[in-house]
């Protein structure tokens, strides 16, 4: 490419002086190989020393550069321009988002931080009140059940293209709910049944399985799919006080018993006897499912090869105790 020039459109605002934000574009001579960092830095370099970023490394390992760029949360150290470019025709830089805007591309990461922290991430043995006189080692099989969690750079890429997080502040987000089942699975660790008891509290559930922090991640950390097993463990370790785990657990139930869903029963069992009146009555859902005949039966009866299929989750169920 040379070194042709290119246009770099740049979000710019700084709560104090600015009512709006608004894009600045910037030409810049393109070299290949260019990252977006690069292009970034010879901006406030060369062009205009007011624009304000954050980055250290420059390797992909401390995370400080995370941005969207195109749309995309991503590092903005070994994202190619060229590449993006090619995929989108332009480039847009803008701040990562479910985050307040401190000035320019620079976020108030507060938030995520504090939902970080309140993981506890770190170990905690039985009694703390002890020194350790020794090593804990662990089997390559106790290290393997980390899968990719100790890659996490806590970036917050993931946090800021996560939808649960945008409608909920509460929701602790992907970055932290993965790096809880890190130190829920660590064999060295004794306070497992606590960590996820704490967590069904603070909206474990809350997660719409979107995996969008998959895509995210520059780690392939994969937090979605570390909440998934997350989910799983709480299901067995610990009782389930919200509703969305308590309908997941209530549909495995049914599936197992009858083979097919029997709806009256997974209502039940996902909002309780009184939830389930509420939420037909505030509806009127009952009386229109009357009117159209979509009252389901009270008892229902298994299907007729039910064998079958009791038969597949004892086999799961086995393999997945021979895993542990």
């Amino acid at each position: 490419m040379g070194t042709e020039e290119k246009e770099i459109f740049v979000f710019r605002y700084g709560p104090e002086n600015d009512l709006v934000p608004r894009f600045h574009e910037y030409k810049i001579p393109l070299t290949p190989r260019m990252t977006v960092l690069d292009g970034l830095r010879m901006i406030k370099d060369d062009i205009d020393g007011t624009l304000a970023m954050r980055y250290s490394c420059r390797s992909a390992i401390c995370g400080s550069c995370a941005m969207r760029i195109n749309g995309n949360s991503q590092l903005a150290c070994n994202t190619m321009i060229e590449s993006e470019l090619e995929k989108h025709g332009k480039l847009v830089i803008e701040p990562l988002a479910n985050m307040n805007i401190i000035k320019d591309l620079v976020v108030d990461m507060g938030s995520f931080w504090n939902h970080i922290e309140s993981q506890r991430p770190w170990l905690m043995p039985g009694d703390q009140n002890i020194e350790p006189m020794h090593e804990y080692p662990m089997t390559q099989k106790q290290v393997d059940k980390f899968e990719n969690t100790p890659n996490c750079i806590l970036c917050g890429a993931c946090h800021a293209v996560c939808p649960a997080v945008e409608v909920d502040e509460d929701f602790p987000g992907p970055a932290a709910l993965s790096m809880l089942y890190r130190f829920v699975i660590d064999a060295r660790d004794d306070s497992d049944r606590t960590r996820l008891e704490s967590t069904t509290d603070m909206g474990l559930w809350g997660c719409v399985r979107c995996y969008l922090c998959v895509d995210a991640c520059p780690k392939d950390v994969r937090p979605g799919e570390m909440i998934t097993n997350l989910r799983e463990l709480a299901s067995k370790e610990v009782k389930i006080k919200e509703p969305g785990g308590r309908h997941a657990q209530a549909f495995h139930d049914n599936i197992k018993k009858y083979g097919n869903l029997n709806e009256l029963a997974l209502a039940k069992d996902s909002v309780g006897k009184v939830g389930m009146l509420k939420q037909t009555l505030n509806s009127n859902l009952g009386i229109r499912m009357l009117k159209k005949g979509k009252i389901p039966p009270i008892s229902q009866k298994p299907i007729p090869k039910i064998d079958q299929v009791k038969k597949i989750y004892e086999d799961f169920e086995e393999n997945e105790s021979d895993d542990e």
